[in-house]
């Protein structure tokens, strides 16, 4: 059976880090130029302009094969100095979703609004969407309804009191908020991450084994996230529970609604997937192989899957 799926992965580092197989866009469209037009249309790639490949026919696999994901890393893995983790996320959309939950390349290479109206418009003929996306519409308003974690370290942004806002767009890397697609800027920056996320973990690379651990303790493939919501503000299509702004569950119940007085629900959202993911199978190249230890993405073998990799 041949099947065609939307593939988006996301390697959380630094910088510098290109997508060759499958295809990683680097923010590109459809544009002809050497560099890219627009930085901020899909991600924070971080990455130089000329990167990245252009929007193409669409990439298809057979169900059951391999896919051997491949991409090059500038900084920082390979040194016994450094901590070197990747974490390799995906996302599956469904040609079917709503305007405003559906994965798609976009035609230009402007980046998508932040209106409703205007971020589900379409070309002439009604057949494809003016803009690309990745998130969802509604995932960002609730990453703008969510209070930023003043746990995590923001460097000598305190200090200069240069980290100017308090909802979750606002991160130590991001601090004035700039926009990106439609991506939760402090999802992009930390992981695991407490609240619920769109993307699914596919892989996490580590070069300290005992890390394992606690990565299988804490991925949303296979652990449930909890996040506070009014139960009774119900947007968006399919209607779901409106998020608020606080990000622990003593904080949530304490709080209510101003107009009406109704309290708060630190609710739960499912994990991804029911059991232990099968995320990871082959890291060992074949003997004669001149390439690096390549991740495979897979069904294979149950009996002799890996599912944490030390490189």
């Amino acid at each position: 059976m041949l099947v065609a799926a939307t593939l988006l992965l996301s390697a959380l580092v630094s910088a510098d880090v290109y997508m060759h197989n499958p295809r990683g866009s680097n923010d590109r469209a459809g544009e002809g130029n050497q560099n890219r037009n627009n930085a901020n249309r899909l991600f924070d790639s971080q990455n130089n302009a000329q990167g990245g490949y252009g929007v193409a026919p669409e990439m298809k696999f057979y169900e059951g094969s391999w896919l051997t994901v491949e991409w090059t890393a500038q900084h920082a893995c390979g040194n016994d100095n450094t901590h070197c983790q990747f974490i390799l996320q995906y996302m599956c959309g469904n040609k079917d979703a709503k305007a405003l939950e559906r994965i798609r390349d976009g035609t230009v290479t402007d980046r998508i609004p932040d209106n409703a109206e205007e971020a589900a418009e379409m070309n002439e003929g009604g057949v494809t969407y003016v803009y690309g996306m990745h998130e969802s519409y509604e995932y960002y308003q609730e990453c703008n309804r969510r209070e930023r974690n003043k746990g995590l370290f923001i460097a000598d942004r305190v200090e200069n009191n240069n980290l100017n806002g308090r909802d979750a767009r606002y991160t130590r890397q991001n601090n004035n908020a700039n926009r990106r697609g439609l991506e939760c800027p402090e999802e992009r920056d930390y992981y695991p991450y407490w609240a619920p996320s769109e993307w699914k973990d596919l892989a996490v690379l580590v070069d300290d084994a005992s890390r394992c651990d606690y990565y299988y303790e804490t991925t949303q493939n296979t652990n449930p996230r909890y996040h506070c919501v009014d139960p009774l503000d119900n947007i968006g299509t399919p209607a779901r529970p409106r998020v608020q702004w606080p990000i622990t569950e003593p904080m949530c119940t304490s709080q209510m609604d101003n107009t009406d007085g109704r309290q708060y629900e630190w609710a739960k959202v499912d994990a991804h997937f029911g059991d232990r993911a099968d995320l990871l199978a082959q890291a060992t190249p074949p003997a004669t192989s001149a390439h690096p230890n390549e991740p495979f993405w897979g069904a294979g073998n149950r009996e002799t899957r890996r599912e944490c990799v030390e490189m």
